[in-house]
């Protein structure tokens, strides 16, 4: 199951923890983590290019990866990182037994 697990400072949401495999089929053909792989990284190449926000980012095994705001979030960043939550709630509540979401304040 993949784990995406929300990250905040004072109660703001400044980015994610995304780790885990969906298994909803075999690697490589497995559309739930190639949506959720998507969708993380447009968030962080949009922020990037779209916004000023200093991000962190770490990638360890497996494609696990955490990326978050170091600055406080500009505007563009929060609605970044909100459209991130949406798409990754969308994909949760279509694959129950695929991905979780924490929430982690």
């Amino acid at each position: 199951m993949t784990q995406i697990t929300e990250l905040y400072r004072d109660n703001e949401l400044i980015g994610f923890r995304v780790g885990g495999h969906a298994n909803y089929s075999i690697p490589g053909r497995d559309i739930v983590c190639a949506a959720i792989s998507a969708l993380t990284i447009n968030t962080i190449n949009s922020i990037g290019e779209l916004s000023d926000a200093e991000m962190e980012i770490q990638e360890g095994l497996n494609g696990n990866i955490q990326y978050c705001v170091v600055s406080k979030p500009d505007i563009i960043t929060h609605t970044l990182l909100k459209a991130a939550l949406i798409g990754y709630k969308n994909i949760a509540e279509q694959y129950p037994e695929n991905v979780s979401i924490v929430e982690r304040r």
